[in-house]
């Protein structure tokens, strides 16, 4: 899987495990994602974690992780 994907599946599963976001935050992610590829360059796959918190940060959240999983995510105030 790229680190897209990775970072895709691990929003999948910490949404899924609390509420989901408005449709309209989740798009902002993604499109935030996009952007930090387009911007950055290529990331390897294990580099989900950086692609995830430069995207977020973008956006104004904060997140951290627990391993290979997205422990919080912190939404702007």
């Amino acid at each position: 899987m790229s680190a897209l994907e990775n970072a895709v599946a691990a929003l999948d599963a910490y949404w899924a495990s609390r509420a989901l976001p408005t449709h309209e935050a989740v798009e902002r992610i993604h499109w935030a994602l996009d952007e930090v590829l387009d911007s950055a360059g290529p990331f390897e796959p294990s580099e989900w974690r950086s692609l995830l918190h430069d995207a977020l940060l973008n956006e104004g959240y904060a997140v951290t992780f627990r391993g290979d999983e997205i422990a919080t995510i912190v939404a702007p105030c």
